[in-house]
């Protein structure tokens, strides 16, 4: 569910023939993500970049040797010295 302030976010005119307009996220995480699809719903052309291999941020998983793992707070509190260094 959307919150009342991201609700009055205009969406772009059809009205007239603008350049289509582009947006540059930085970041994958979660909030980058999200922020990625509530604008091209709106009509905007987005560009996601990121520095890591993975989608996500710190909340992302991956493969090793056959076990599926996921970072999330592990990662965000150091609890383990077993994921990539990224």
């Amino acid at each position: 569910m959307l919150r009342q302030s991201s609700r009055n976010i205009p969406r772009r005119s059809t009205c007239f023939h603008y350049a289509q307009p582009k947006t540059i996220i930085i970041g994958s995480s979660l909030a980058g993500l999200v922020a990625g699809l509530e604008l091209a719903r709106r009509g905007f052309e987005v560009v996601l970049q990121k520095a890591s291999p993975y989608l996500g941020g710190r909340t992302a998983s991956w493969n090793m040797e056959g076990m599926d793992v996921e970072s999330g707070l592990h990662r965000v509190l150091g609890f383990t010295q077993l994921f990539p260094s990224w």
